[in-house]
């Protein structure tokens, strides 16, 4: 619970003569109450601000690194939490929350998973790395982009099922997306080394997956394909210089976007969120740019009536991704890696 204490001076009122009294306060941001205070022959009512529900379910959670992250009940205010280790991945499905810790050399990953975006759990330990993750269908479904090259199925975030099909380990994958029946991920190229030149993937079950071609360059390093959302019936896949969109996320259609940065859906509309600016669209096509407050934005989601973005130092959140208030985190001079929403 944060305390925060300060002085009323108010002036007394009396027969011919004034006074100044001095009364302390304390502001407690976790419950909303109403406190009565007597400063000597004064009464003074006043209603401190809330961080949410006393006991109740957090519905955002942000990861940093070393094992800290935040947590908050509407996404403009947060508190400080510690998980076992490091995630920086972070996703939400059957009631919990969901992230992807190591431990050791050679690493040995492990799934953390929370009811209430507070108290972690360890779950099984996973026979590979998980570099991208999320949540659909009823299955949380991620990639492993190092060496291995798979991907992992899950239906309670704890016991994991390795994918059967193998993934080109010169490709990076970024996290999927849920429509149409499908998992839809896109990636880019990072090694100069031979690699097939497909650069989407789509599963049904989270095991076995379909490769397909996207527009632009496939050579190294070509066009870096790097996030992907879906929304209104479409998907949309940006890249450092073009963008597409796939009524199916199998057929693909190049087109011009006018920034690029970081991809998500929601209030009935594309966001893309770059440095200073942002880009929305209600039909992924057609896009509307607006200033955001600068940062080094790292991950964004949409929840709770709000898009929320975290990223180095800070965060920001709007209400229709077109005007932006700054937050300030809990854990000063922290990088924060990722951001989901969840409630039950």
């Amino acid at each position: 619970m944060k305390n925060y204490y300060g002085k009323f001076v108010t002036k007394a009122q009396g027969s011919g003569t004034r006074g100044k009294f001095n009364c302390l306060f304390v502001v407690s941001l976790c419950v909303m109450i109403v406190v009565l205070t007597t400063c000597d022959n004064f009464m003074v009512k006043r209603i401190l601000p809330t961080n949410g529900e006393s006991g109740s379910a957090a519905k955002f959670v942000a990861v940093s690194d070393n094992g800290e992250y935040a947590y908050s009940y509407d996404g403009t205010r947060w508190e400080k939490g510690i998980m076992p280790s490091a995630s920086r991945l972070i996703t939400f499905g059957n009631g919990v929350f969901l992230g992807i810790v190591y431990f050791g050399w050679p690493y040995s990953f492990y799934s953390y998973y929370s009811n209430d975006g507070k108290t972690w759990k360890q779950g099984e330990s996973i026979l590979g790395v998980i570099s991208c993750v999320n949540f659909g269908n009823g299955l949380f479904v991620g990639i492993d982009s190092n060496e291995e090259i798979k991907s992992f199925r899950s239906v309670d975030g704890i016991n994991w099922t390795p994918g059967v099909t193998t993934f080109s380990k010169y490709i990076s994958w970024c996290k999927p997306v849920f429509g149409k029946d499908k998992f839809v991920t896109v990636g880019y190229r990072h090694s100069s080394a031979s690699t097939p030149s497909e650069r989407a993937a789509y599963t049904t079950d989270g095991l076995n997956w379909t490769f397909v071609l996207m527009p632009g360059n496939t050579g190294y390093p070509g066009t870096q394909w790097r996030s992907i959302a879906y929304g209104n019936d479409i998907f949309v896949a940006i890249a450092d210089e073009m963008a597409a969109y796939s009524s199916n996320g199998i057929a693909w259609t190049q087109f011009t976007l006018p920034i690029n940065g970081l991809l998500t859906f929601g209030n009935d509309r594309f966001l893309i969120i770059s440095a200073n600016k942002a880009a929305y669209s209600f039909n992924g096509k057609d896009w509307t740019i607006v200033d955001i407050p600068n940062g080094i934005w790292r991950d964004i989601t949409y929840g709770n009536g709000k898009f929320v973005v975290v990223g180095d130092l800070k965060g920001a959140y709007s209400t229709d991704g077109i005007d932006w208030i700054e937050i300030t985190m809990p854990i000063p001079g922290k990088v924060w890696q990722g951001i989901a929403y969840g409630e039950k």
